[in-house]
């Protein structure tokens, strides 16, 4: 009798550790920041805005070659702006992904400065 839980014991063991290998693994922190628009700035991540409570949400980078249009909505309505002819710009706005966090940057006077993109696993839904 002992023989056999201890034989039983083994063989749903190796099962688990069988099973365990096929399960999906999650790690890291999940940081999905939703939409902010300041005076001179729109920021957010692609994931945050999507999975949004409110369905205004957006923030967006079109490619017009040379020209990049970006623009952003937060959860209050304020509405952000900005097209640049920049190579730099077209750069950043190629390398935008699901999981990208988005920041737009202007002058005080509306010249768009800054596109930066940041590509991170923490940004995934």
């Amino acid at each position: 009798m002992k023989t056999l839980i201890q034989k039983l014991l083994g063989t749903g063991i190796l099962g688990l550790a069988l099973i365990s290998h096929s399960l999906p693994v999650w790690a890291g922190q999940t940081i999905l920041p939703e939409v902010e628009i300041g005076p001179t700035f729109a920021r957010g991540s692609m994931a945050g805005a999507r999975y949004s409570a409110d369905s205004q949400q957006h923030i967006t980078c079109i490619l017009h070659s040379p020209a990049v249009s970006c623009s952003a909505r937060d959860k209050t309505g304020k509405y952000f702006f900005c097209q640049k002819i920049d190579p730099y710009w077209v750069a950043a706005a190629k390398a935008i992904t699901d999981f990208s966090y988005v920041s737009i940057n202007r002058s005080s006077t509306g010249t768009c400065t800054t596109l930066t993109i940041e590509n991170h696993s923490s940004h995934l839904k």
